[in-house]
């Protein structure tokens, strides 16, 4: 039955990438095929429309192609956007199932041991224990395995993202119900005997004994602002898979005391109005002594340490709830661009297009006369400079950053528009 369910699985991953062969084969065919870097680049932006505009900008201006012509590069930048947000569509509806299937409300700690106390009568008080286990039925089991089963097309990384993600952090297996199949190569035992794991933590202990970088870890942890408790859940989860330590009565890994170096690919991916604050939570959780951060572990709890009062070991739940609020109560940071700023792009481009007309170069360096911001502009959106990076810049560093622009990004500190950071001791800054 397994073995038929894993077929059935690889039959469907198998139909999504012959779908997607006739497409890129369909592009060869005009000579607008996507590169293997392009399908790269695709899957991170094509959800970003005018990311995906600057980088044809890009690419035609490295072919050197004339205005007006490239279009080959436009069908395959375009093309390849769209076979990223067909795949990542079917990610959501394979989660998505998942999630209906695990039930329409949380799952529940299986009861896997159940203890009755038997009185002989009233004025005893030896009673007799009597514990019995309650194993999970063959029909529920093998549910389980068809539900959380990794597909051949996961990584070990989005496998146990997808078992966190799903429920899987509320279902406690034994050894013996974990022995089996649960899909290409994977066992969840553990060999440990001693206590029923999280179907979660069995699977991050498995993914933690591969090759770091055959595992497929990402990163950057990427999400908007309506996705940072899942984004901050999937760091929790690179963290167990790291630590590769199985807790008892440990049910989500949100518990888990949240380790500084594990918040790194979380902070690359959020949201640029949430980096701040997330590089200052960082920075005090680093400022607290590992070792009382483990203490905090065992004592069960994120309180402030006894021996320096004030001082807080925070878990995964603790950050993504702070997150959250930091993110309701200032919003996002970059203004929304105004028509005014439209205008003037679009009479910057007028401005561009009579200067080649009449042989005057646009670069930087020109001796005619001082480019003005409209014109600087143009040329950095010529040169693919991100608009959120050059805006709120003074005009001086803006032409600074256009001129030095050689594709990557330069960070000149927050701007003028950004809310103060809040102190996480209890003032603001």
């Amino acid at each position: 039955m397994a073995a038929q369910q894993a077929a059935d699985t690889c039959d469907c991953v198998s139909v999504r990438a012959e779908e997607t062969e006739r497409l890129y084969d369909f592009l060869e065919v005009h000579r607008a095929r996507p590169s293997l870097q392009g399908q790269g680049w695709a899957r991170d932006h094509w959800f970003r429309l005018q990311s995906v505009v600057d980088r044809m900008k890009v690419l035609q201006k490295e072919a050197r192609v004339k205005r007006g012509k490239g279009k080959a590069i436009i069908c395959a930048v375009l093309g390849a956007s769209l076979a990223a947000a067909v795949e990542e569509r079917n990610q959501r509806g394979d989660l998505k199932g998942a999630k209906e299937t695990a039930g329409s409300s949380p799952p529940h700690m299986y009861p896997l041991v159940k203890t009755e106390y038997v009185y002989e009568d009233d004025g005893d008080n030896c009673p007799q224990v009597i514990t019995k286990e309650i194993p999970f039925a063959a029909t529920k089991l093998a549910k389980l395995r068809k539900d959380f089963a990794r597909t051949a097309r996961e990584s070990e990384t989005e496998y146990v993202w997808r078992v966190s993600l799903s429920g899987g952090d509320g279902i406690l297996l034994s050894e013996r119900e974990a022995e089996g199949y649960w899909g290409p190569g994977v066992f969840l035992t553990t060999g440990d005997r001693r206590a029923p794991w999280s179907l979660t933590q069995r699977a991050a202990y498995w993914a933690g004994g591969l090759n770091l970088l055959e595992r497929g870890d990402p990163l950057a942890v990427t999400g908007t602002t309506d996705q940072l408790l899942e984004s901050v859940q999937k760091a929790a989860c690179l963290q167990m898979m790291y630590d590769r330590e199985l807790k008892p009565n440990l049910s989500s890994p949100m518990l888990l005391p949240a380790d500084p170096e594990r918040m790194t690919p979380l902070i690359r991916g959020l949201p640029d109005s949430l980096k701040p604050i997330g590089i200052q939570l960082q920075g005090r959780i680093q400022n607290t002594p590992s070792e009382e951060r483990i203490a905090a572990a065992l004592e069960g709890g994120a309180t402030p340490d006894r021996r320096w009062p004030g001082r807080k070991v925070w878990t995964w739940g603790e950050i993504a709830q702070e997150l959250i609020n930091y993110g309701r109560k200032y919003g996002p940071v970059n203004r929304p661009y105004s028509r005014a700023e439209t205008r003037a792009v679009r009479a910057a481009e007028r401005v561009t297009k009579q200067s080649s007309f009449s042989g005057r170069s646009p670069d930087l360096a020109g001796k005619e006369k001082p480019l003005n911001r409209q014109r600087i502009w143009q040329l950095g959106l010529q040169k693919g400079i991100p608009r959120d990076l050059m805006d709120g810049l003074p005009t001086k560093k803006l032409g600074q950053l256009v001129q030095r622009w050689s594709g990557r990004e330069i960070a000149f500190g927050p701007g003028p528009s950004a809310p103060p950071l809040v102190d996480l001791g209890g003032g603001t800054k």
